[in-house]
């Protein structure tokens, strides 16, 4: 099977998001464009012929939701984009409002829980590593004091 997909997935890797696009709807504009000439021309030339209406009808719906499924894909993928950008960036605080529903609004969700999760193990990580720093003062404060009080009792102990 991967054998014969391989020159359409070549071919799809070498287009743009558009040019995909365009390609569909010339794939199926010509075959259903060849069906209603041959439709027309065995009733007689009647394009107002319910069969005809049907079928441009469906190609248009087919054509609109094309295109929707198209900009819907766009705007979840700019929202990914934007985020995964955000996250690079070092802005784990970025919510973002996205899209909720398809594999790219379940993948931005995915990811935007990630980020919450890594934001909270980086401020445990500063919370441990302030308090290390203030045990470290609290022992050097504490070395400081008993290095004083050594030389203190050294110097008392040479004085008697």
């Amino acid at each position: 099977m991967r054998f014969l997909m391989a020159p359409g997935i070549a071919l799809m890797n070498l287009l743009s998001t558009p040019q995909k696009i365009l390609l569909a709807v010339a794939a199926f504009s010509l075959p259903l464009a060849a069906a209603m000439l041959l439709l027309a021309e065995q009733r007689g030339g009647a394009w107002s012929d319910p069969a005809m209406l049907l079928l441009a009808g469906g190609y248009l719906l087919a054509l609109y939701s094309t295109l929707g499924h198209h900009l819907q894909v766009k705007t979840g993928f700019g929202g990914l984009r934007e985020a995964i950008q955000r996250f690079s960036a070092g802005d784990l605080d970025y919510r973002g409002k996205g899209v909720r529903q398809g594999e790219i609004g379940t993948l931005l969700e995915h990811i935007k829980t990630m980020s919450a999760n890594l934001a909270g193990i980086f401020q445990q990580v500063r919370s441990s590593a302030d308090v290390i720093d203030r045990a470290a003062r609290e022992i050097a404060a504490g070395h400081v004091n008993l290095s004083q009080r050594t030389e203190e009792q050294a110097s008392t102990l040479e004085q008697t």
